[in-house]
């Protein structure tokens, strides 16, 4: 298609400077022939001039009429010839030009139609425009509409059924006592089906894996085994205990080897309860102490109740 496209420029393009050329030519003949035409008028009156001095000094001069003077016709017709010459010429100009436009549509109008057919062709459903058009069975659409009618009144009235379902189980749990929810809770779960497996514990520095917020409503859980597995399962490296190997080598996975580790790995080996040495936490901090004062009577232990003022 882009082959064609480009093929298609160009033999406009050159059909373009095939039409420019033709009239820069007609017009370059008509300015030749102008000039020629004025030097001719200028050659006979120069001939003329000087048959006249030869005949003063030789002959006798002898009046011609004017329609009988031979130069006078013979330039009349000259000048009718080259008239006809020039309005040929621009009539050839004009219609080569017409071939070329009416060519040049004929060429676009079907590279046009070539285009439509093969676009036509490579269409698939996905690409065709909806149906729009009236003229159709208006029986047969009217059976198609009170169907679709029928379907969505049903889905209404399930969707208010469901609703109804939903109320009276409130209603009957909010009537339970403990002992009966928790036989209720029970029996529930057993129809149910089967559910996700409890979350064993993570082992030392094991990788987390989160499980996901798409698909975990009830329905897919009891369905998909995929989902009710442990999350918490250690794979590849976590299978080893990491507890059990020296201090250094305790990293997480993929860590240990590589330049740039630090001492710390996790922030339960840290002490952050240790407020002996934390200078926010000492008594006498002349820091704390400071901004106690600046802050408007803050630094008092008890702040008694504002007194009423007397009426």
């Amino acid at each position: 298609a882009i082959q064609a496209r480009r093929e298609r420029a160009r033999m406009v393009a050159l059909e373009k400077r095939r039409i420019e050329e033709a009239e820069q030519e007609a017009k370059a003949r008509a300015e030749a022939a102008a000039k020629a035409q004025s030097s001719e008028e200028e050659s006979s009156y120069e001939t003329e001039s000087e048959s006249e001095e030869q005949a003063k000094t030789l002959l006798k001069p002898v009046f011609v009429p004017k329609n009988k003077r031979d130069t006078i016709k013979e330039k009349e017709a000259a000048e009718i010839e080259e008239e006809d010459r020039v309005k040929r010429e621009a009539e050839r100009v004009k219609e080569r030009a017409s071939e070329s436009k009416e060519l040049l549509v004929e060429k676009i109008r079907a590279e046009k139609e070539a285009d439509t057919k093969e676009a036509e062709e490579d269409s698939d459903l996905e690409n065709i425009m909806p149906d729009d058009n009236d003229d159709v069975n208006e029986a047969e659409e009217y059976e198609l509409w009170k169907i679709r009618e029928l379907k969505r009144v049903l889905r209404e009235k399930e969707e208010r059924e469901r609703q109804i379902r939903e109320q009276l189980e409130v209603h009957r749990r909010r009537n339970m006592t403990d002992e009966e929810r928790r036989l209720d809770d029970e029996r529930l779960d057993k129809l149910a089906g089967p559910k996700r497996q409890k979350g064993s514990k993570i082992r030392f520095l094991q990788k987390y894996f989160h499980r996901g917020a798409f698909y975990q409503d009830d329905e897919t859980i009891a369905t998909e085994e995929v989902y009710r597995r442990d999350f918490n399962e250690p794979v590849q490296d976590d299978l080893i205990d990491r507890q059990n190997l020296p201090k250094p080598m305790q990293k997480r996975r993929g860590q240990f080897g590589f330049m740039s580790n630090t001492k710390y790995t996790h922030l339960t080996d840290q002490d952050t309860s240790n407020l002996a040495d934390n200078p926010w936490a000492m008594k006498n901090n002349p820091t704390q102490a400071k901004l106690l004062r600046r802050g408007g009577g803050m630094d008092a232990e008890v702040v008694d109740r504002p007194k009423p003022l007397p009426k």
